[in-house]
């Protein structure tokens, strides 16, 4: 071929230096049918010679291995990207498929092959670990990973004719331990390791493919029909994409204005939810200006014996991964930015910033450096309600309705349905009883500071129970309306109708002070 250049022997060089040794590494490729790359596929045999113990000669060198990628840090880029685009920042995709550990013939550099593609402007599109970046418009870049995973798992287990479901995993979880014979037990790994390289991109189904991946050893009857509910659920899903878009420096998931980049850090955690082992489930959400950067969602180590203790195990957990993820935008940006961190626990957010265990004796000392770094300002640690939690995605088993508002707050947007945002009507229902709750809060203040509180209360009683007939149906309005108009509705009827309870209650406390 031309690349190996030959040693004479006379050549000092033979005298001094040490035999390498070598190994071919075989693998089998899925690649399109030379013949007919449009419709089939077929494995390839892919066979390189490649040599070893290069690192005798330098120790400290750390240029012998081709970078590998990094679910945590992927993507960063894409977020940068869209974040300086104002400046002009534009994303390219470079790829070299053909180097070789060898010393280097002048002939070499005519064998390199090389492909080059920009990300510009709006249509034009990149791919990078078998995910297509694509630039929707001047402000919004969807990342979609490649649709055939689905399709060969839905192949693999013939699911061709099953209906869809609604939710990644059912409420209660199949138990039937009766182990699979060998054919569908290879069928089962095979189908999780796909599932494992699709985890970062779907999100919600992480909690279930964790719970899989847990019986890749011994793969039984339960797990092998929680594995087709899954599948089920993926190929109605498969216009789901994450969406960047063009974020106001500052402004996160939940923080706004700020005048600095900001990282945030969402954590929860599902006290000893596994039946068996009783272990704890650890989820964990990190967004760089409001860009979902990584998602996870383990199973604790340790069984934690409170739900304080589980939740401050995946507080450390999840800071471990944002303090690398930080390590590394900083390098990138090359200025400081504000680490934000949200957990729905008061109790474990009270052991956070505090110093030692305190009657928490059985907590392991060696989790409390995250204490020390909050004492230091590292990082702000603030309470989050938990309907506003996007990591509950990664605990437990939950409804259609509370799936699709938690991937709103992550900007999931389906490409198969008009690029439109997924679960924007449950996220202002949400957003909706929130508000009640919270309208509700400061009337019982007000309210025990009265001396009438038993009349004002069951004027609270009659408000919450008209409430309930909503708008639509009282002031014969269109059912068509958008969900915004709707939540502001419904708010405007709430607070007219609360004026009005409370009017009468007090005119009858009034008229009471009077006789």
């Amino acid at each position: 071929m031309g690349v190996l250049a030959p040693l004479e022997d006379d050549d000092p060089f033979v005298h001094t230096a040490r035999l390498l040794s070598t190994k071919y590494v075989t693998t089998w490729r899925l690649k399109p049918d030379p013949a007919n790359p449009e419709h089939n596929e077929l494995f390839l045999r892919r066979s390189r010679l490649v040599g070893r113990e290069f690192s005798w000669l330098e120790p400290d060198r750390e240029q012998l291995f081709s970078p590998a990628s990094n679910n945590l840090l992927i993507r960063i880029l894409p977020s940068l990207a869209m974040t300086f685009r104002h400046k002009g920042w534009v994303s390219l995709s470079l790829d070299i498929s053909d180097a070789f550990l060898t010393e280097i013939a002048s002939a070499i550099q005519s064998k390199y092959k090389a492909t080059l593609a920009w990300l510009i402007e709006p249509g034009d599109c990149i791919s990078f670990l078998k995910r297509s970046y694509e630039l929707l418009d001047e402000e919004t870049m969807v990342m979609r990973p490649h649709s055939k995973h689905v399709e060969r798992l839905v192949s693999m287990l013939h699911l061709e004719s099953r209906r869809a479901k609604a939710t990644p995993m059912p409420t209660t979880v199949p138990l039937d331990s009766t182990p699979l014979d060998e054919e569908q037990a290879g069928t089962f790994r095979s189908a999780v390791g796909i599932l494992l390289y699709l985890a970062p991109d779907a999100i919600e189904s992480q909690n279930c493919i964790r719970l899989l991946s847990q019986q890749m050893s011994a793969p039984t009857v339960g797990g092998l029909k929680l594995l087709k509910h899954l599948v089920c659920y993926l190929k109605s899903v498969t216009g789901y994409c994450l969406a960047f878009g063009t974020p106001v420096p500052g402004d996160g998931i939940v923080t706004k204005g700020n005048a600095t980049h900001c990282l945030e850090l969402f954590t929860d955690a599902d006290w000893s939810g596994d039946r068996q082992s009783r272990r704890s489930t650890t989820s964990s959400v990190i967004a760089f200006n409001g860009h979902v950067l990584a998602t996870s969602s383990r199973t604790q180590k340790t069984i934690s014996l409170s739900s304080c203790e589980s939740e401050f195990n995946s507080y450390v957990s999840g800071m471990v991964d944002l303090i690398y993820v930080n390590n590394a935008i900083e390098f990138l940006l090359g200025a400081e930015v504000l680490r934000c961190t949200f957990i729905d626990s008061s109790s474990a957010k009270s052991l956070i910033t505090r110093q030692g265990v305190g009657r928490t004796r059985h907590l392991d000392g060696k989790l409390l450096w995250v204490q020390e770094l909050s004492k230091q300002g590292y990082m702000q640690v603030s309470g989050v309600n938990t309907l506003r939690n996007p990591s509950d995605l990664g605990t437990k088993s939950l409804a259609r309705e509370r799936i699709l508002c938690l991937l709103h707050m992550l900007n999931i947007v389906d490409v198969n349905n008009g690029n439109q945002a997924v679960g924007l009507d449950e996220y202002c229902e949400m957003e909706k009883k929130l508000a009640l709750r919270g309208q509700v809060r400061r009337l019982q203040q007000r309210v025990s500071l009265s001396g009438q509180s038993e009349v004002l209360m069951n004027a609270l009683r009659i408000a919450m129970i008209l409430n309930e007939i909503g708008p639509s149906n009282a002031l014969s309005l269109a059912a068509d309306m958008s969900p915004i108009t709707q939540a502001w509705t419904d708010a405007i009827w709430f607070v007219n109708l609360m004026l009005d309870v409370v009017q009468a209650a007090c005119e009858r406390m009034i008229v009471s002070a009077i006789q």
